[in-house]
């Protein structure tokens, strides 16, 4: 059991969590469970999050064919590339994924130059 306490303002709630895994009782001790579950927190926060936030994904009236798998993807893409600081450059860091969108939306050469580098030494580094 899991018990977490979180604290906004001035109202402190505690909530307990259960869970069932497949790992033996020597596989699956306390630290071990633990570092899964923040595992799983960890993809929560760091992909889909900005998915929600910064690409409003939860207000996507796309459902049909395969339209929302392929939005998802690029949004992956953009992300992933956010977080290995593609488009970075010395006089313009993106430091949020709303400023590398507003740099490619107003220099879209950006993206199509790295789109057709067939080589690119920035990502194998």
């Amino acid at each position: 059991m899991i018990r977490r306490t979180r604290t906004k303002g001035k109202e402190k709630t505690t909530e307990h969590v259960s869970g069932i895994t497949s790992l033996s009782a020597e596989e699956g001790d306390e630290h071990r469970l633990l570092s899964l579950n923040r595992g799983h927190w960890s993809i929560e926060n760091k992909l889909h999050l900005p998915r929600d936030t910064t690409y409003r994904e939860d207000h996507s009236r796309i459902r049909k064919h395969n339209g929302a798998h392929a939005l998802a993807s690029l949004k992956n893409l953009a992300i992933g590339l956010h977080a290995l600081g593609v488009f970075n450059t010395r006089k313009s860091p993106c430091k949020t994924i709303p400023k590398m969108n507003r740099k490619l939306a107003r220099n879209p050469q950006i993206a199509i130059n790295f789109c057709i580098t067939p080589y690119n030494n920035r990502l194998l580094q």
